[in-house]
């Protein structure tokens, strides 16, 4: 099985033979997914908790909910997993046949582009709005996947982390996260509110870090201005006095 970090597969039938029916649970976290896959045999998926897609190769993701079904056909390629923001559990019913892994699910493929292997036009930008692109992207920096974050950007985007000042491009981001990321040990960020108008969001976040045994948490509020379906400019405010308190330190997260 080829997957995300996180995501875990519990069998519920037990000693099924080779081309058996197979009943199998799945549980990802917030932004977890499979690779890219097919099956030789018909599968059924049914959404227990949480939120999540399921994307066919050339087509738009399909939602799964709790209570939804969604039919697999056979040898069709594709992918299933959570949303940034929700864990997803669900049921996978395969009546016989096996899997085919195939390669990984790219950023932007996660953030909804067709990407040319669905038969999309070169220079295509991602078919999702601006509030689950900004989504994806906290969602991989909760992850510690930089690339993926990054793969979410313009190439001159500026990152203003206010007080602190403004850095630009991919490069000024990765060395900006990377320091922070060296310096904690997990991070989370709760986005209680999120709001977008055009290519604008904004959302109300609770920026999280784990230092050792205790947390350093910091509310943020956040600007994020998207351009042809990337982040070109984000900036966020914080006040830098009550991460200074926390830690003790005289420099900013």
């Amino acid at each position: 099985m080829k997957v995300t970090p996180g995501v875990k597969r519990t069998p519920l039938l037990l000693g099924a033979s080779d081309g058996a029916l197979r009943m199998d649970r799945f549980y990802y976290p917030p932004g977890g997914h499979t690779h890219w896959h097919i099956h030789t045999g018909e599968q059924v998926l049914y959404g227990e908790s949480g939120r999540g897609w399921v994307r066919f190769e050339g087509q738009e993701r399909v939602a799964i909910e709790p209570g939804g079904v969604v039919h697999v056909p056979v040898g069709l390629r594709h992918w299933h997993g959570a949303r940034p923001d929700t864990a997803l559990v669900h049921v996978a019913v395969t009546a016989g046949g096996d899997t085919e892994w195939l390669g990984e699910v790219t950023a932007e493929e996660y953030a909804g582009e067709p990407g040319p292997e669905a038969g999309s036009p070169a220079g295509t930008r991602p078919s999702t709005g601006p509030d689950e692109v900004v989504r994806a992207f906290v969602a991989a920096i909760e992850r510690q996947d930089l690339e993926a974050a990054l793969a979410l950007v313009t190439d001159d985007v500026v990152y203003d982390n206010v007080p602190i000042g403004a850095v630009t491009g991919p490069d000024g981001i990765r060395n900006a996260l990377s320091r922070l990321l060296g310096a904690v040990d997990g991070i989370e960020w709760v986005t209680r509110h999120q709001v977008a108008v055009g290519d604008v969001v904004m959302n109300e976040r609770l920026d999280r870090f784990q230092l050792g045994d205790r947390w350093v948490e910091v509310p943020v509020a956040g600007l994020f201005v998207l351009r042809d379906g990337r982040i070109a400019l984000w900036r966020d405010y914080f006040d830098l006095a009550t991460y200074r308190r926390q830690t003790g330190s005289t420099s900013g997260p």
